[in-house]
């Protein structure tokens, strides 16, 4: 997580490791990194500097100041999901040769739809919803695939 003071990094780091997932935080301020640590990051670090492992995936919140350190954070086939600009959308270096070679995934993310944002409880119902709609939910068989997401994954492994 970049940014670790920040609103979405926040949000995001306690879920992530309720959730099974090592956290790595970074923050240019040391009473954020202390946050981080509180609300559930395993790690934390400067901004910038070195992580002792690649990682699967980064958030990226704050742009121009960061994105080259989360691109080079990641192990090949990672993915980064981009969420905000906040140091500014212009990059110096996109680092477009890693992220072709290492099989990179840049993903755009935003809050939702606009009728999303006017009602902000919304998406939170909603996933309550499918979730209590999936098959095996009530006797705890846990998770399902969609017989789309095995369509796309079952073709990908073929090509």
């Amino acid at each position: 997580m970049q940014g670790a003071g920040g609103g979405v990094a926040t949000a995001l780091i306690t879920p992530a490791r309720a959730g099974g997932l090592k956290v790595l935080a970074t923050s240019r301020d040391e009473h954020k990194r202390a946050r981080a640590l509180e609300i559930g990051a395993h790690e934390v670090f400067e901004s910038g500097a070195r992580l002792p492992v690649k990682v699967d995936a980064a958030m990226e919140t704050v742009g121009r100041a960061t994105w080259s350190h989360s691109i080079r954070s990641l192990r090949p086939g990672g993915k980064i999901v981009i969420s905000g600009t906040t140091s500014g959308p212009n990059l110096d270096d996109a680092e477009l040769t890693r992220i072709f070679f290492l099989q990179l995934q840049v993903i755009g993310s935003t809050m939702g739809t606009r009728g999303e944002l006017a009602s902000p409880g919304q998406p939170a119902r909603r996933v309550r919803q499918q979730a209590a709609d999936r098959p095996g939910a009530a006797d705890g068989a846990g998770p399902r695939r969609s017989p789309r997401w095995r369509r796309a994954t079952s073709s990908a492994r073929s090509c």
